[in-house]
């Protein structure tokens, strides 16, 4: 996620903060050659602190410092002593160059961390983790793959706290084949754990653990994090239980749609025991919860989604066959 790799982008990058440099240069030149309202030309460097944002990530709050200084310079040079809006307004290039710089970089982290993990779930595919015959001979490979061989729980316990990477994302995968309901009070700090792949092994840990999990998915499902709130949906998701559908159901008011379109994907997935949940959810439900609703019971197949659809009310079942029709399409 490096802006400044050269040997991918040839720095271009590079380029482009010169140019953004230069072009604040001249406008400030421009200020003290002619004389003209300041809010005129510095409008244009918000403009300036995007496109360099989009490369530099946080590091554009440098590129903010640099236009407030030479800000200050300007009014110095043209006018005496700096008015008090001209020190507001260098403040702000600051300020702005911050956040927009670490939104995009957050943007950016959750966009690769989806990427991160599809390929490390392909490769697990084709090369499961913890198999001799597949597992590269690292050292936490194959002290990994000793513990499961005999099922030494303490041991890949005290492997989730190894300040290595690979150990935790190792012996996280390996308790959750191992399946003891008892260590999920160890795996559950795993889905703050600060590498994507932990944490989405974590989820999928859990997921296999039963009820016993679905204290720490519940939590996960007020998280301030979207993606934490993402994984836990799906690890709820393939958990069959009433308390799963509950939790799931009411997350149908989820405000972000990379989270909510992940919980109706998962209560489809619970198959008749949603029904009755969802079907509530609509008849009581706002606007928006009932949208959810219906599209978890369109995307349910069998028989006993059927059967249920036919003794729905007249208004859901339109809801349900307008959403049939737009899929169709």
């Amino acid at each position: 996620m490096e802006a400044m790799n050269a040997e991918k982008s040839g720095r271009p990058e590079l380029w482009l903060l010169l140019g953004c440099v230069l072009t604040a240069a001249a406008l400030e030149a421009m200020a003290c050659l002619i004389p003209f309202r300041t809010d005129a030309y510095t409008h244009i460097y918000y403009l300036l602190i995007i496109l360099v944002a989009l490369f530099f990530y946080r590091r554009t709050v440098i590129f903010g410092i640099y236009l407030a200084i030479i800000h200050i310079i300007t009014y110095i040079f043209t006018g005496g002593m700096p008015l008090p809006d001209a020190f507001f307004r260098a403040s702000l290039f600051i300020l702005v160059s911050l956040l927009t710089g670490y939104l995009i970089e957050m943007r950016d982290t959750r966009q690769n961390d989806l990427i991160a993990y599809v390929t490390r779930l392909a490769i697990r595919r084709q090369s499961p983790v913890g198999r001799a015959e597949s597992v590269a001979e690292t050292p936490a490979g194959r002290a990994i793959r000793s513990m499961e061989s005999i099922g030494d729980i303490q041991g890949l316990i005290r492997a989730l706290e190894n300040h290595d990477v690979e150990y935790r994302y190792r012996a996280t995968v390996a308790l959750g084949r191992l399946g003891d309901p008892a260590t999920v009070v160890h795996l559950a700090p795993l889905l703050h754990d600060p590498d994507s792949g932990v944490r989405w092994e974590a989820a999928v840990a859990l997921s296999g653990l039963g009820p016993a999990a679905l204290g720490p998915l519940t939590e996960a499902m007020h998280d301030m994090d979207d993606d934490l709130r993402w994984k836990a949906a799906v690890a709820l998701g393939d958990i069959r239980n009433p308390a799963a559908v509950e939790c799931l159901t009411g997350a149908l008011a989820e405000g972000d749609e990379y989270v909510r379109g992940r919980v109706i994907s998962s209560l489809a997935h619970q198959g008749s025991a949603a029904i009755g949940p969802l079907t509530a959810a609509f008849e009581l439900g706002d606007e928006w919860v009932r949208d959810g609703a219906v599209s978890a019971l369109a995307a349910m197949k069998g028989p006993e989604a059927a059967a249920s659809f036919r003794s729905a009310g007249p208004s859901l079942q339109e809801a349900v066959r307008l959403v049939w029709k737009r899929t169709k399409k």
